[in-house]
């Protein structure tokens, strides 16, 4: 399995000056990202961090958070995104339980990481400024070491850190490399936080196929005015995102496939996509595909997809969450933990490729 980074990598190699990231008309290119990770993960190698601990990147959806993930798989570690919106005491409850090496604090943290070090946003620019020969891929993540790590919300209890390996974020990028028919070379919206896993279906599938990152930021999209005269400029040929985001950007009578002849398909995931919703999608933007997709941070993103059709609308007033990836299995368990016969409620449980090694530092969960 070729590893995710050494892929991007190969891109920066071939196609330097290639876009990679698109903040609201500031771009960065491929090579930057190469040469930019590089010499944090040169800096990172040569710090005496404790191994296989991972580090904290505290920020928004700026060009050096994702230049921090690579930076940082490049030196063997995971890395743990923490968005700047998120509580002092979020913060505070993800340090102690990641007991992390270090945190990238690329926003101003609302205390102190626990006496950790701390690569101020500062740091972090002179640290990447320098030229350095690249680092050896034998010092990356891969195979079974975890390549990032998302801590889930909290809201049933103490959040906790679900552990994604380099082997099952592969998977995914496979699948949907497969499945979903993408093209080299897209431009994918970015509007989900990297503390959410929903970024993950936009960031890897589209980096390690050469195409362009296009982030609409949080101060963008809470704000309508500002978000409905974006969204007609956008020249997104993947939408990433919520449902209940893309419900907002209806609300917009230019979301439509004139004012965005580009866009050829919709990524659905972390919510259930309502029957209205989708079929809205398909009047405004008839030659656009749009998907359903499920699965829970646990299980990398999603592991199931189906394109809603016209058929499918028509068949099915809740719409179905697909079929499985061909490397993950699904099955129906009963309340005795067995196989559930068929038509019979249960438990999901999703068993294969893609399922996380485990919540960081809590083996009993």
């Amino acid at each position: 399995m070729e590893n995710i980074i050494e892929r991007i990598d190969r891109i920066a190699e071939e196609h330097p000056e290639r876009i990679a990231y698109d903040f609201l008309g500031k771009t960065n290119t491929y090579g930057e990202l190469r040469q930019r990770s590089d010499a944090l993960a040169e800096y990172l190698l040569g710090a005496g961090l404790p191994e296989n601990a991972p580090l904290i990147v505290f920020g928004g959806q700026d060009f050096r958070m994702i230049t921090a993930f690579l930076g940082i798989v490049k030196s063997g570690h995971a890395y743990i995104p923490v968005d700047v919106h998120s509580s002092d005491d979020r913060v505070r409850v993800i340090e102690e339980i990641a007991k992390p090496a270090a945190c990238i604090a690329l926003e101003e943290l609302p205390e102190s990481c626990g006496g950790i070090p701390v690569i101020s946003a500062d740091k972090f620019d002179g640290i990447t400024a320098e030229k350095v020969q690249p680092v050896n891929p034998a010092d990356y993540v891969g195979g079974d070491d975890d390549f990032y790590i998302i801590f889930t919300s909290g809201t049933t209890g103490r959040p906790k850190g679900v552990e994604i390996t380099h082997d099952g974020l592969a998977s995914f990028v496979g699948w949907m490399d497969r499945d979903f028919g993408l093209e080299k070379g897209q431009t994918a919206l970015s509007q989900a936080p990297y503390s959410f896993d929903l970024s993950v279906m936009d960031l890897y599938p589209t980096l390690t196929n050469g195409g362009r990152i296009e982030v609409l930021p949080k101060e963008t999209t809470d704000d309508f005015r500002q978000l409905f005269s974006r969204l007609p400029e956008m020249k997104v040929n993947m939408w990433v995102s919520t449902p209940s985001f893309a419900d907002i950007c209806l609300l917009s009578e230019d979301f439509d496939g004139a004012h965005l002849p580009d866009l050829e398909s919709f990524m659905f995931c972390g919510e259930e996509l309502t029957h209205q919703t989708a079929q809205r999608l398909k009047e405004r933007f008839p030659n656009a595909r749009v998907f359903n997709t499920y699965g829970p941070t646990e299980a990398t993103v999603a592991v199931t997809q189906v394109e809603i059709t016209d058929r499918i609308l028509e068949e099915y007033q809740r719409l179905p969450i697909g079929v499985c990836k061909e490397d993950a299995e699904i099955v129906i368990m009963d309340e005795n933990g067995r196989k559930a016969a068929d038509g019979t409620p249960g438990e999901i449980v999703i068993v294969g490729a893609g399922v996380a090694g485990g919540y960081l530092n809590n083996p009993e969960k």
